[in-house]
């Protein structure tokens, strides 16, 4: 049961990373660029509002808020040397997809002479990998342990690491090479 909920959270990812950055690149192609940061700005607060009072509360019993019992929670969540690596990996990574994701259209615009609704194409080809990533990923979860499947990623995104740098190295600054 909680891996088909694991499952819907990098499809979403996917599906907003296409949906937003479309309508972000229309909205700077056709109004501005600072047009994206006031919808952001929107959606955030509607999100925010949404979630503030239209959420049920989850936990139905009350603990008394202590700071030493949040301590020992924390040092032994921050002792764990696998829980680190996941983190710093989820780190660097979103780091990596919102620095693509804001200063892509920037870069494409001003050094490669597109507009951004260009980018906004390729991010449709990028988040329709990402999801497609997800459901795979997900379903080799079903087939085999986590552990095999963790294994096999890590090893495939080094592959896939390697692919990029040498076609970066490669071939000259097109679109394409992005």
């Amino acid at each position: 049961m909680r891996r088909k909920h694991l499952a819907k959270n990098p499809a979403c990812f996917g599906i907003g990373m296409i949906f937003f950055t479309t309508v972000g690149a229309y909205l700077q192609d056709y109004v501005g660029w600072q047009a994206s940061f006031i919808a952001t700005f929107f959606i955030v607060l509607l999100a925010t509002l949404v979630l503030g009072w239209g959420l049920p509360e989850t936990c139905t019993t009350r603990h008394p808020l202590g700071c030493q019992h949040l301590w020992t929670k924390y040092r032994q969540y921050l002792c764990q040397r696998r829980f680190m690596c996941c983190c710093l990996l989820h780190i660097i990574s979103g780091a990596q997809l919102n620095a693509f994701t804001t200063l892509g259209p920037f870069f494409i615009q001003s050094s490669l002479g597109y507009k951004a609704v260009t980018y906004a194409h390729c991010m449709v080809a990028m988040g329709g990998a990402y999801v497609v990533g997800a459901i795979c990923h997900i379903s080799y979860l079903y087939r085999y342990s986590a552990k095999s499947v963790q294994t096999n990623t890590l090893g495939l995104m080094a592959l896939c690491a390697l692919i990029f740098l040498w076609h970066s190295t490669t071939h000259p600054m097109t679109l394409t090479s992005l």
